[in-house]
């Protein structure tokens, strides 16, 4: 049954101008039915009509259109018929010029459908009847008149035409913004009526057109499209944070930056002195070579070391409170106020932002804060590193591996104790040159990373040996290519850092005792072994991990943190029932699967202690065992909370040989 779904009156306007409208969004096939313009009759009490349609449109089920007398205060409706355009995505049905009969209706007698023809004023007659009815004296004026009325409704393609009654079925949805313009002479012309109807054939009776039931009343297809699966992050795409000012800090574009060669890295604006891209020619010289590389900025002007002036040390201020320092062509640098000493005088201080644009200077005034009156100066500038490392894991978290090319000893030593935590994880290389550690003097910066037992950082000890070796400071930038190349991700991909070629770096020409010193504290070093072998060694952190477990348990953790996260998203919901619980079980299992395609997970024996039901001594030929206790043993209140049962997830790691033993009986 065609029925009204959406209905528009509009009034006639006071000046000459186009009247623009909008038709909301509909459905293609629905019918949008244009019922006619009204003229602004001179005669006295000449109404603004607006109409309602009833029916079905003309020629599709035979039934016609009338435009009944319900206006309000008893206004007649009126109607206009001719020639119009025919959009070529719509099937336009026509009406003929309309008369009046005994009864006060408006009969129209159908004409010709029309799909995708274009017809023209030239084709088409532009004079349509005009049938007003005078509110005041009720009688009828009837005039013949050359409207022209000329609109768009895009995205339909549609030129000029003279106005008239036109029933659409679209082909294509909205919402329409179509742009009416009427004119004649002085006269004004408004739309009527915009209408859409549903397009639903009609309930019984005979159709002049070919009759059909819509499938869908019997078979109801819903289509969903699901969610797009996330990947895990990335683990070989490494970053080298640099001073050279290249990147601004602040602005478009800013912070870090993505290349995937040296020489895009030049187009940017480095020079081949500058240490972004002298670290990044090692990153790139290792094989296999990493694809992609991110240089982060260190602000040069940024920042470093910020102390209270001499007798300005403020009043009022309180411990937490923000202070900004004040610098002509300068902004963003934040400090923030850690000690105070009577009345609110400022006694200590700590760096949050560096800022930009900032120089040595003394007696600088700041703002923010509970007081007044403090000064600042200024006693070095550069960015503190670990401020830079933080600014580019907030501006982007593709990277995994990372190194900072003017780290001093309190850099290293801040940014390991930041990276322990870092999220998403990350890994840092770092290099030292320092003779301290070549003698293990107390307080290196290798035996102070030792005692703190750091994980996600290799440190490496490397010299330039006089200037012989200008490369060897770029070392970390060298391990870090070669780990970032080498993983993958592919099936036996998995990889030590030990026995590893670093292309460009010299061996160190070390004793065997300063490497058992320098290794003793979990240091890192490029040697020559037998004259014949040059390779890195041992590929180990501070706290005794190896660079390999700590890069694959990351992988694992990510994998497991994607796989499950797929699982809540992709289903409308996981229940708290075991077989819910199995769903989560097998996702995380595909993550164990996917690092033993890997190579870091291995079948085996099960050594360690009971978890559940395994226990040692038990085969797990794959490797890894995902299990969870049964939900009858969940507590209520975790139920409530809406939690899972937890999962336990063991895995045998397929090890790396670094060191064998071999006994050779003879006999004579």
């Amino acid at each position: 049954m065609i029925t009204i779904v959406n209905r528009t009156v509009f009034t006639t306007p006071s000046t000459s101008s186009p009247q623009t409208i909008t038709i909301p969004a509909t459905t293609a096939g629905n019918t949008l039915v244009v019922l006619g313009m009204t003229p602004g009759i001179s005669a006295a009490g000449a109404p603004t009509l607006g109409s309602y349609l009833m029916g079905s449109p003309v020629g599709q089920w035979g039934s016609g259109i009338a435009f009944l007398d319900n206006i309000p205060g008893g206004q007649t409706s009126l109607i206009y018929a001719s020639g119009h355009v025919v959009p070529s995505a719509a099937v336009v049905y026509e009406l003929s010029p309309c008369t009046k009969d005994d009864s006060g209706e408006l009969n129209v007698t159908p004409g010709t459908s029309e799909t995708g023809v274009a017809l023209t004023e030239s084709s088409n007659a532009a004079y349509f009847e005009v049938i007003a009815q005078d509110a005041t004296s009720g009688s009828y004026n009837s005039v013949n008149t050359p409207w022209v009325l000329d609109y768009t409704i895009s995205p339909l393609p549609q030129t000029g035409a003279s106005m008239g009654s036109v029933v659409y079925i679209l082909n294509s949805t909205g919402p329409f913004t179509p742009t009416w313009n009427v004119t004649n002479g002085s006269t004004h012309c408004g739309v009527c009526g915009i209408a859409f109807l549903d397009n639903s054939p009609p309930s019984g009776g005979a159709m002049s057109s070919s009759p059909y039931l819509p499938l869908q009343d019997i078979i109801d297809v819903s289509v969903q499209v699901a969610a797009q699966i996330a990947g895990p992050p990335t683990f070989n795409q490494g970053l080298i944070i640099g001073p050279s000012g290249v990147i601004p800090t602040t602005g478009a574009n800013s912070r870090i930056q993505k290349f995937s060669s040296l020489a895009g890295i030049l187009t940017a604006g480095f020079t081949t002195s500058d240490p972004e891209y002298l670290h990044a020619v090692e990153y790139f010289s290792q094989s296999p070579t990493p694809q992609y590389v991110w240089i982060g900025a260190q602000n040069p002007s940024g920042l470093n070391t910020v102390v209270v002036h001499s007798g300005a040390a403020g009043t009022n201020y309180k411990v937490g409170d923000v202070i900004t320092v004040v610098q002509g062509g300068a902004s963003g640098g934040t400090l923030q106020v850690t000690t105070i000493g009577g009345g609110g005088t400022v006694t200590g201080l700590s760096l949050i932002t560096a800022g930009t644009g900032y120089s040595i200077a003394t007696a600088l005034t700041t703002t923010g804060g509970s007081g007044t009156g403090l000064e600042v100066d200024i006693s070095a500038i550069l960015e503190p590193a670990l401020l830079a490392v933080q600014a580019c894991r907030t501006a982007q978290s593709a990277w995994y591996g990372f190194t900072v090319t003017d780290a001093a000893d309190s850099d290293i030593s801040a940014i390991a104790s930041w990276v322990q935590a870092a999220s998403p994880a990350a890994y840092y290389f770092a290099s030292t040159a320092d003779s301290a550690v070549l003698n293990n003097t107390g307080g290196n910066i290798a035996a102070t990373l030792q005692a703190a037992k750091y994980g996600h950082v290799l440190l490496a000890y490397s010299t330039t040996q006089s200037g012989a070796a200008p490369n060897n400071a770029y070392i970390a930038s060298a391990y870090m290519g070669a780990a970032m190349g080498l993983n993958t991700g592919l099936a036996n991909s998995y990889f030590t850092m030990k026995f590893k070629v670093l292309i460009g770096i010299t061996p160190e020409p070390l004793s065997q005792n300063q490497v058992s010193t320098i290794e003793g504290l979990n240091c890192n070093l490029y040697l020559n072994y037998g004259n014949v072998y040059t390779f890195a060694e041992q590929g180990i952190e501070p706290g005794g991990n190896y660079f390999f477990q700590t890069i694959n348990l990351d992988m694992l953790v990510a994998f497991i943190q994607t796989n499950v996260m797929n699982v809540l998203v992709a289903l409308p919901a996981v229940p708290q029932t075991d077989p819910g619980e199995a769903l989560l079980i097998n996702a995380v299992n595909q993550a164990a699967q996917q690092m033993q395609v890997i190579g870091f997970i291995a079948g085996g024996t099960w050594k360690g202690v009971q978890i559940l039901n395994l226990v040692p001594g038990q085969s797990l030929p794959n490797g890894f065992i995902a299990q969870a206790p049964p939900y009858s043993t969940q507590t209520s209140a975790a139920r409530a909370a809406r939690q899972a049962m937890p999962i336990y997830l063991s895995i045998i790691e397929a090890g790396a040989v670094h060191f064998l033993n071999i006994s050779v009986v003879t006999q004579l």
